[in-house]
Parts: C-alpha cells; sequence; structure tokens
C-alpha cells in the first residue's frame, strides 16, 4: 500500500463537513457568564422573600421579608410581611417606592408572590419592566442572595449583642440594614448609601 501525505488543510475540511464533530465542538464550548453592570443608581433592582416564620409567634405574626437592593449602588431596602401573598408583596413594594424613586427594572425570582397580573400591571402602570431570573438558577439573582445572607447574620449579631433570647428581629431589622448601608463595599470602596444617594449619610435618613 502507498501512502499519501495529507494536509493539515484537507483534515480540517473533513472535520468540517462532519456532523459529529461539529456538534462535539458546539457542546465542548461553554457559554461566558454575563454579569449585569448598571452604569448609575435606581436603574435596577433585585428583589427577594427571606423566610423568618421560625419566629413568627415572637415578632408580631411578622414572618417574611421583602428584601431590595439596588444593583449599581448594593443599596439594601427591606420590609417587614405578614405572609408572601400577592398582595402584600405588592403593599411592600409601595411601601419601599413611596421612600425610594422606582426603578426602572426590577428583577425577581419566579416566585408566584412575584409572577400575579396585579403585580405585572401595578408595575406596568408606573413604567417599570418587571423581569425574572433564570428556573433554577439562583445564581442569576446574585447580588440580592449575598445580601439577604449578609441580612441574616447582621440581625443574629444584634440579638445576641441585645441579650435577646425572643428572637424578635422585628425590633432591629432596620438597624441591621442602616448598618449594612453605611458600611463600605468592597465592590466599589463606597459605602451602599453614599453610591446611591451620592453624599454621606446623615442621621435623620432612614
Amino acid at each position: 500500500e502507498e501512502i499519501y501525505p495529507v494536509r493539515d488543510s484537507e483534515i480540517e475540511e473533513v472535520i468540517s463537513e462532519c456532523r459529529v464533530c461539529d456538534h462535539k465542538g458546539k457542546r465542548g464550548k461553554k457559554k461566558s457568564k454575563k454579569t449585569i453592570i448598571e452604569k448609575a443608581a435606581g436603574l435596577r433592582y433585585q428583589a427577594d422573600l427571606i423566610d423568618l416564620s421560625a419566629h413568627k409567634d415572637r415578632n408580631d405574626g411578622y414572618c417574611w421579608v421583602l428584601n431590595v437592593v439596588d444593583v449599581y449602588s448594593r443599596y439594601e431596602m427591606a420590609v417587614a410581611l405578614k405572609s408572601k401573598s400577592a398582595v402584600e408583596v405588592k403593599q411592600g413594594f409601595e411601601r419601599l417606592f413611596s421612600l425610594y424613586d422606582e426603578p426602572r427594572i426590577l428583577q425577581t425570582d419566579n416566585g408566584g408572590e412575584f409572577i400575579n397580573a396585579s403585580l405585572e400591571e401595578w408595575l406596568e402602570g408606573l413604567k417599570v419592566r418587571l423581569v425574572h431570573g433564570l428556573p433554577r438558577r439562583p445564581q442569576t439573582q446574585g447580588k440580592i442572595e449575598r445580601i439577604n445572607g449578609t441580612l441574616k447574620e447582621k440581625l443574629a449579631l444584634l440579638l445576641f449583642e441585645a441579650g435577646s433570647r425572643n428572637d424578635r428581629w422585628i425590633d432591629v431589622i432596620q438597624r441591621a440594614v442602616k448598618s449594612y448601608n453605611r458600611t463600605h463595599h468592597t465592590a466599589h470602596g463606597k459605602t451602599p448609601y453614599r453610591k446611591f444617594f451620592g453624599r454621606r449619610p446623615n442621621c435623620s435618613h432612614p
């Protein structure tokens, strides 16, 4: 048998015409992760619910926290809720938006409390676009998920420092949020308060 040399270009041509090879090549490529980067405060909020129902009886019936973060500044906003019904979640957003300007985009997970006609119609009236993270992909809600953990840690620390054994987080939650917003953030080297408002915090502002 005679052996003929095969040029690299010929090999590449065969591979390019092979559907199996082409499929494997595409499958092997990993899609790059897209990081959400905003250019100003107040453009995009991420929101989530924190379940604190284990201490419901000791917190006047409150058992959920509607936790919201401004993606650009990492500024946190939180309100306590007695349930996670669509009605009460909408009321929670109403309370927060009465204190802060509503964003252009509100991002949540796919929970039923966030996917309902009442909330969508209300936000549409405010010209706020409601978007949802990918199902079973909590990393798409990464910023609010991390802040949820920070809030829980701060609540536990404040209750411990106060010597409280009754788990009344409802009494200290705003102190925990205030502490976070006035602590320098590694993402931008400033406090979330200053990054959000463009000025140093004062004692009278929430």
